[in-house]
Formats: structure tokens, sequence, C-alpha cells
């Protein structure tokens, strides 16, 4: 028997679940280009190399969780494409292949969009997902770094503003990798920790062990690893005189945001530095960065809604001049779990919807429906195309949301005139008119005072 379900991780967007998605990619554009970011776009297919080079051959993403891309004959590409797994590498390699773009840092660019992981599907994580995000290309100041968060939290606190969301509550993590001259000084002291628990961590941890990439160790989650991880020398014991100046001026910034806004932002944000946060690659540094929501909504460890990082190395990692940069991204279907808790918060359509309905053979109620089409801006006009009794074409209105009815007077039970009946779904009132130009004009201004 055919399957009509899509591939297992990867989820079909109907009309309701795409309205979700592309609200929270309306807020995300909207605050986010006030600050001036642009939108960009890049290939969904990318080359392999531009991952191998930015996450590393023993990255679980190059390793275990790539698409690639074949030919029509089933043979792997000559080239080497895969389905971009993120983005960040994706705009990078986009900056340097336009070397006029060079001259005029720093770059405010955004993106929302496919990502593909062929990973293990649970609430939150699937394998066709979407994120959005940011990236602030070309400069190293410690305000760049600020911006860059701030505009995330201004992002969630738009999505999810306190008169329907007042008991959601984050956690903004925050630590420093410092620079190259920290991370090889906590890197080796880190190494020998970690070879004394050897025996005890997890496979993977040990596999990551005996490649050099201890960094990783500290993002696992097994419990196997739990206790090597928490007795662990801090990052920050390390952090050299430059780079704990440079952190402690990036806290001060943040925590002077967080107060323009009173009470309570800080409330809503609570700003804490986690030692434990870091990012395993050699091209991350300095500022890293998470925002947690404990929810039940969310899933077993899914708790993280926004991530980002400074990753000054990237472009050199790439191939390319040093463009020292920062950016976060967001998971859209996360973000959409929290926003419409089972469909608690429903999503109106864009525009208003007008519904004519049309009882017999009348076509100058089809001429009536273009007029609003032509006449009335952004509406959306619907009518049927076969004969309907009008208390089924009501109830029908109402199912779909609709927000206003256009009908003939003559089709009421008792009605004895003709005329044309204008009904406000919503506000339960109604007017008439003889004509279609006065039905036109009430349509109208039943739509300007919505």
């Amino acid at each position: 028997m055919a399957s009509f379900r899509p591939p297992r991780g990867m989820h079909d967007l109907l009309p309701t679940a795409f309205r979700k998605m592309s609200l929270i990619r309306d807020v995300a554009m909207r605050v986010c280009g006030g600050y001036g970011y642009q939108m960009v776009e890049t290939p969904v297919v990318e080359h392999k190399s531009v991952f191998v080079r930015s996450l590393g051959d023993d990255s679980d993403v190059v390793a275990k969780e790539m698409y690639a891309v074949s030919g029509s004959d089933g043979s792997a590409s000559r080239e080497e494409l895969i389905l971009r797994p993120e983005m960040t590498a994706s705009v990078v390699r986009a900056l340097l292949s336009e070397p006029d773009l060079h001259h005029t840092f720093p770059h405010r660019w955004m993106y929302c969009g496919p990502m593909f992981r062929y990973e293990r599907p649970q609430k939150g994580r699937l394998r066709q997902f979407h994120q959005t995000g940011i990236e602030l290309l070309g400069s190293s100041h410690p305000r760049a770094d600020v911006e860059c968060l701030s505009v995330g939290l201004d992002f969630l606190n738009n999505l999810f503003p306190t008169t329907s969301f007042s008991n959601l509550k984050f956690k903004v993590l925050v630590n420093s990798l410092g620079d190259a001259e920290s991370r090889t000084s906590y890197r080796k002291e880190l190494t020998s920790h970690f070879e004394k628990h050897l025996s005890s961590l997890s496979e993977d941890s040990a596999s990551r062990f005996r490649r050099g990439s201890v960094l990783r160790i500290l993002d696992s989650k097994s419990p196997e690893d739990r206790e090597a991880i928490t007795t662990a020398p801090s990052l920050m014991e390390f952090l050299n005189p430059l780079s704990s100046a440079r952190f402690m001026e990036v806290r001060s910034l943040l925590q002077d945001y967080l107060e323009q806004f009173g009470p309570e932002m800080m409330q809503r944000f609570e700003l804490h530095v986690d030692p434990r946060l870091v990012r395993g690659l050699d091209y991350y540094s300095h500022t890293c960065f998470e925002v947690a929501c404990e929810s039940p909504l969310l899933g077993e460890s899914q708790s993280t809604v926004l991530a980002g990082g400074r990753y000054d190395g990237l472009s050199e990692a790439l191939g390319g001049k040093n463009v020292p940069s920062i950016g976060w991204a967001a998971g859209v279907e996360r973000l959409s779990l929290l926003r419409y808790p089972d469909d608690a918060h429903t999503v109106s359509p864009e525009m208003p919807v007008v519904v004519v309905v049309v009882v017999g053979n009348a076509p100058y109620l089809y001429q009536l429906a273009r007029s609003i089409r032509l006449c009335c801006g952004n509406v959306v006009v619907l009518h049927n195309f076969e004969d309907v009794r009008l208390d089924k074409a009501l109830k029908k209105a109402s199912r779909i949301s609709a927000d206003f009815v256009v009908f003939e007077r003559l089709c009421e039970r008792g009605a004895t005139e003709q005329g044309y009946v204008i009904r406000d779904l919503k506000k339960s009132i109604q007017e008439e008119a003889t004509t279609l130009a006065a039905a036109l004009q009430i349509v109208s201004s039943f739509l300007d005072a919505k």
C-alpha cells in the first residue's frame, strides 16, 4: 500500500503550519531589520568542502549527519555536493565570493530557510528544519557582540509578548572562549583531565578524546560523561588578561542593555555566566551564548531556542582573508512549539477574508467579488463555484474564520425586496445595499474599520 507520509523527520507545511512559520520569519525580519540587518539567501545545495573546512572531518555533522547529493544515475557528484546542515559557513562563503564587499565592513545580514541533518528525529528536532539568524560580519569590537545578542533578545521579546506569554522566562547563558593563547592553555589542561577519566567516558567522548577534540566532550549529554565534565577545569581560569578584560566589558554592556528596559526585562531574561558553555571548533573565539527556555513543550534536553558566538577564524578556515564576525541562529520549529502550544494560539489569515455567496445564476456577484479585489487592496475574496444553500454557505464561512460575507437579500427567508446584505461575522453586525456600487462601498468601509 502506498505511503503518503513525507520522509521520516520531515514535515509538510500546509496552510496553517506555513502561516505559523511565516509569522516567526516576519517578526525576525521586522526586528532584525530595525537594526539594519538585510535578508540574504544561499543555495540549499552546498559544497561539502565548505563544511569539512568549517566543522571539521571529525564533527558529528560531517561524519554522520550530512545528506549527500547524487547524480541522476545514483552516482556521487564529482563536486561532492550536500544539503546544507547550517547557514553560517554558507553565508561566509558567499561573502568571500564577492571581493567588492570586503571594502564596506561591517555587513549585517540575516536569513531564514531550511537546513538538513540526518539525525534521530525527536520533539523540536527534525531532519529538515528551518533556522532564522543573523551574521554581523567584519567587526571585532565588544559592542558588536552585545548588539548581536541584543537583537536576539529583542526578537524573542517581540515573538513572545508579555501580554500573551507573561509566564515565559529565558536564561541567557554567556561565556568567553578567549583568544587562541587562552584556548591552547585550557585545551592542554583539559586533555590531562579527561585522560584520567578516559575509561569511564562514553564511546563518543572517548573517540573525541583520541581525535584531540577535547572541547567537544564538554557538549556531551551522556550520563557516562557527567562526572568527568562536572569536575573539569573551568575555561575562565585560563583566560589571559586581554581576554578576561574583553569579557568583562561584554558582560557590563549586556547588563546595561537589559537594565535600560527596566525590571520586567531583567526578570524575563536572566543573565548567567556559564563556564561550561563552549564551542569545540578552533575558529570560535571570545563570546559565545545560548538562550534557553525550560518548557515541557520543547521535550527533553531541548531547552535551547537561540545560540551563537564569535567566529573570528571561520573565513580563514575557508581559505579567505580574516573577517572577524559574530552571529546567532534560532530553530523555527522549536520556537513554533512555544509560540503555538497545542494550537491554543490560532493563526488568523494574514489578510481579511470576504466570502461572496452566489446562490443560483447570479453573474453580477462574481463581478462584485472581482471589484472587491481590485478596489479594496489587501483582502482575500472567496466565492463558491456550485449552487449552495445560504445557511450552509454561512456555516462554511464561519468555519474558515472569514471576516465578512456578502449575499443577495432575497436568499434570506421572508425577504421580498432585492438588494445585498454585507455581514461582519466578527462583530455580528450587518448593513444592506440596493446596488452593487453601494455594496462595494459598505464592504470597503467594513474593511477600513477592521
